[in-house]
């Protein structure tokens, strides 16, 4: 790497560094959730179009031809495109739903030290304004580049990817193709996205009046609630439960805020940080729920009886038990002939659930234990809580994995009552190897053998690039080089342009090296679990950011030496 021209780009970042802040922040500000709609003006809703339109202006301030995509992917670069020559950056411009549990307000940015706080800041709003500053850097102190460079932002990426099949059936795409949306270095394959529901064949009891929690597919949901008719039978019992809670302590009952059992009791709990050698489960522990008989969200091992594959409790009666009644995240409010009882949790991104709590799982373990409720509905409860338990797929049966792309994942996000019967959506990242075709009639098969019903909405095959194309060790070598690190190319659960793209990768800008300053910092801004991706709070870290857009723009200028 030529050492002097790194110190020239960097500086020129330095200087740029407000600059660029402010145009992030002229995006964020706009809440551009994916709401389709008919027609051609806004097929993703208003907020995404205005979105769009503010990227491209912004474009075109910058000196570059702009181009829209039916309001559903747009382009910044040259008029006279090059396709065969051709690199081109992806980034998305829609966002996940806000959720719950904000500090800060989701589309009023702030910035707090070097931390910009606001839904979309991180993932990918912010990124996308790096990138169009690495084109104008390169151009501004007039590094050659041998191929044409061309950004382009869509407007779908977190809800379906519809932006981009639209494109891709409509349009040529760029000879390589990086998306700025994931991890350094390279990331060259991407498991398959299987989407479906679980439906139950019965409608529930008329006493439910709501159910509901999650707002994404791509989120562990973090908020779920039931709205009850009130009884005399349903009061009593409420009242019970709150009366065993408030006469015991946590120690005495097992019952912490992140945790279903005393560690003193049990040595497991949410934010356990005993390794598996030393008999806990923590928030990184590799074991499977096979190996542990510990569920993400698990109040008891299958041995204790509470849940397992064979337990009668599992699918009959109750469902989980009475345990499952004394949650410190349940919380009861009642109105005029009404109950609502409701369940917190702590939401991260469904391809990498560890850490995370399922409040509907949360929800469902809860209502399984009420014994005023029919006893079909109780077991309907049991059932899906059982489903939802863990995130490997184990209760499902689809677990899987491989040495290219680690494990499935398999996370319940999205449960809704529809027309007096109960949905409750799964959000998969299954590996590399696996077929998706095959994992449906597996996921039909266990509905059936619960006696329920499996729908699957989406299935996106998994992507690979080549991880012998000489772009992939040029760029992660460049990345190592800079960072003084030794990572090597991977891949992840995440999905990304790139599965609907040919000859596509992503590459960043996340997973930057943290200071000891960006952890303080970030410890003192954020609540726990939040801060990230997908999370209340979202913050981008614009000094990473900054890095990260020097790497880039070095990144280019080493591909010139690469036949794409």
């Amino acid at each position: 790497m030529d050492r002097e021209l790194y110190d020239k780009v960097s500086r020129w970042f330095e200087e740029h560094r407000e600059e660029m802040i402010g145009d992030i922040i002229r995006l964020v500000r706009i809440p551009s959730v994916s709401c389709p709609q008919e027609g051609e003006e806004a097929p993703f809703g208003e907020a995404c179009r205005d979105c769009l339109e503010e990227m491209l202006a912004m474009g075109r301030e910058f000196g570059f031809h702009t181009e829209n995509y039916g309001n559903r992917v747009g382009s910044i670069g040259q008029q006279d495109k090059d396709w065969d020559h051709m690199i081109g950056f992806w980034n998305h411009l829609d966002v996940v739903p806000v959720g719950n549990q904000w500090t800060y307000e989701p589309f009023e940015p702030v910035l707090k030290d070097y931390f910009l706080i606001g839904r979309g800041a991180q993932d990918n709003k912010g990124p996308a304004v790096g990138i169009l500053y690495m084109m104008k850097c390169l151009r501004e102190l007039e590094i050659p580049i041998k191929h044409q460079l061309t950004l382009f932002v869509g407007c779908d990426e977190e809800r379906g990817m519809k932006d981009l099949e639209y494109y891709v059936s409509h349009h040529p795409t760029p000879r390589l193709s990086m998306i700025a949306d994931s991890g350094f270095p390279v990331c060259y394959g991407e498991k398959g996205i299987l989407e479906g529901s679980l439906h139950s064949r019965e409608n529930v009891c008329e006493e439910i009046l709501e159910l509901e929690g999650g707002n994404a597919s791509n989120m562990i949901p973090d908020a779920a609630y039931v709205v009850l008719k009130s009884t005399k039978a349903l009061e009593e019992e409420l009242d019970c439960i709150a009366g065993e809670n408030s006469n015991k302590t946590a120690a005495e009952s097992g019952i912490g805020q992140n945790s279903d059992k005393a560690a003193a009791e049990s040595g497991i709990g949410q934010n356990s940080d005993k390794t598996a050698a030393e008999g806990g489960i923590g928030q990184n522990s590799d074991k499977t729920a096979a190996e542990s008989g510990i569920g993400q969200n698990s109040d008891k091992t299958a041995a204790e009886g509470v849940i397992g594959e064979d337990s009668d409790k599992a699918d009959t009666e109750s469902g989980i038990g009475k345990e499952s009644l004394k949650l410190a995240r349940i919380t009861v409010e009642r109105e005029a002939g009404k109950i609502r009882i409701g369940a917190s949790g702590e939401s991260r991104h469904s391809a990498f659930p560890e850490g995370s709590v399922n409040a509907v799982h949360e929800l469902l373990k809860f209502l399984s234990g009420l014994t005023s409720l029919p006893e079909k509905d109780r077991k309907l409860f049991g059932k899906l809580a059982y489903l939802s338990q863990e995130y490997y797929g184990e209760h499902m049966g689809i677990a899987g994995s491989d040495e290219v792309s680690g494990r499935t994942t398999c996370a319940a996000t999205v449960l809704k009552l529809k027309e007096g019967r109960v949905s409750l959506h799964f959000n998969i990242r299954y590996v590399i190897s696996e077929d998706g075709e095959k994992l449906s009639a597996l996921l039909s098969g266990k509905a059936e053998e619960k006696e329920l019903l499996w729908e699957t909405e989406r299935n996106s095959a998994p992507n690979y690039f080549p991880k012998e194309h000489p772009a992939v060790g040029i760029l992660t070598d460049l990345y190592n080089e800079i960072t003084g690190g030794n990572a090597e190319a991977f891949v992840m659960g995440g999905g990304t342009y790139a599965r609907k793209l040919p000859r596509a990768f992503a590459y960043g800008v996340g997973g930057m090296k943290q200071s000891e300053e960006d952890i303080r910092i970030k410890e003192s801004l954020f609540l726990p679990g939040h801060g990230g991706a997908h999370e209340p709070d979202e913050g981008l870290n614009v000094r990473l950011l900054t890095e990260a857009m020097k790497i880039y723009t070095m990144a280019v200028i080493a591909l010139n030496d690469c036949e794409i």
